[in-house]
């Protein structure tokens, strides 16, 4: 069964990093950023946030590991 995870701030520092840790641990991981990702995301737009986790578990499955 494939494990999903979504990482906030994934487009550099520590983000980018929980990124590659998940991944080579077999993770698929969606990374979310305000530029720069996968998938773009405001962490302070509430609406945005919401839009993003069901395009996530649309096209990727149910979101099982969230790191903010």
């Amino acid at each position: 069964m494939k494990r999903i995870a979504l990482v906030t701030g994934a487009a550099s520092g520590i983000g980018k990093e929980c990124v590659r840790a998940l991944r080579e641990d077999g993770l698929i991981v969606a990374e979310t950023d305000r530029h720069g990702s996968d998938y773009v995301m405001d962490v302070t737009d509430e609406a945005a946030v919401e839009a993003t986790f069901d395009r996530v578990e649309a096209e990727l499955g149910r979101i099982g590991v969230l790191v903010t």
